[in-house]
């Protein structure tokens, strides 16, 4: 199985629909706890409504985002091993393994791409949630990186 992720950081939403086509992304899995965002047209609805416009399929799996203690603790820390740690754990909860199950089986049937906002995946929660699938299907993951392409 192959899947997308990306983080939006650093860019416009044109650039990043533009991406997104360019990959031949089908749906887009917003991997965000808060699908909020001071960048225009990366909230939820306005995502969603564009990316409907581009026929790209939209959906949110809040539990797979980074939780906010886990955040908040990595702030004060920086302490990226204690974060992934965290994040590991929390991906192990009933409901987050169910949301895991979930991207497989989208992504069994399409091209998808999970999206948050951190521009580098090693150094983001993507990384965990890419982990957390491999660990139960064979899977191979394109970082996309805009900007540089």
């Amino acid at each position: 199985m192959e899947i997308h992720t990306v983080g939006y950081a650093g860019t416009s939403v044109d650039q990043f629909l533009a991406a997104l086509t360019g990959h031949e992304v089908e749906r887009l899995i917003d991997i965000r706890e808060l699908p909020i965002s001071r960048k225009r047209g990366f909230a939820k609805a306005a995502l969603r409504d564009r990316l409907g416009a581009e026929g790209i399929a939209y959906e949110h799996f809040r539990i797979l985002g980074s939780p906010k203690p886990v955040r908040d603790r990595f702030r004060k820390t920086k302490n990226d091993a204690a974060f992934f740690a965290a994040m590991d754990r929390h991906l192990e909860n009933a409901e987050a393994l169910d949301a895991i199950a979930s991207v497989i089986e989208l992504a069994e049937r399409s091209t998808c791409c999970l999206m948050c906002y951190c521009p580098n995946w090693e150094q983001c929660h993507r990384r965990a949630v890419v982990d957390a699938i491999a660990k139960r299907v064979a899977l191979t993951a394109h970082h996309i990186v805009l900007g540089d392409e």
